[in-house]
């Protein structure tokens, strides 16, 4: 399942999988063959993949480079938006 599918300023479609920790190979493979069945989907060659996580190697880096897919490292935040939502350590 897809975590994100949009398009960016140029309308290219873009897929985007979204890691909570360390981002590994198995997430490139993952993001690849997202990023290939939206190609077959809507027949167009240009479709962007970006993984983002709170960590990515070096190495999940130089193979999502070799693949042609983008990577995004992103901080990590919880937020409680209002009274209802508890955090695991209430419980």
């Amino acid at each position: 399942l897809i975590d994100l599918f949009c398009y960016d300023k140029n309308h290219v479609p873009v897929v985007i999988e979204v890691k909570r920790s360390l981002a590994t190979i198995s997430a490139v493979h993952q993001l690849r063959m997202y990023v290939n069945d939206i190609k077959k989907d809507i027949h167009k060659a240009n479709v962007r993949g970006i993984l983002c996580a709170p960590k990515i190697p070096d190495m999940v880096k130089k193979l999502l480079s070799d693949y042609g897919l983008e990577w995004q490292e992103v901080e990590r935040r919880v937020v409680l938006p209002d009274d209802y939502q508890k955090s695991l350590k209430e419980f």
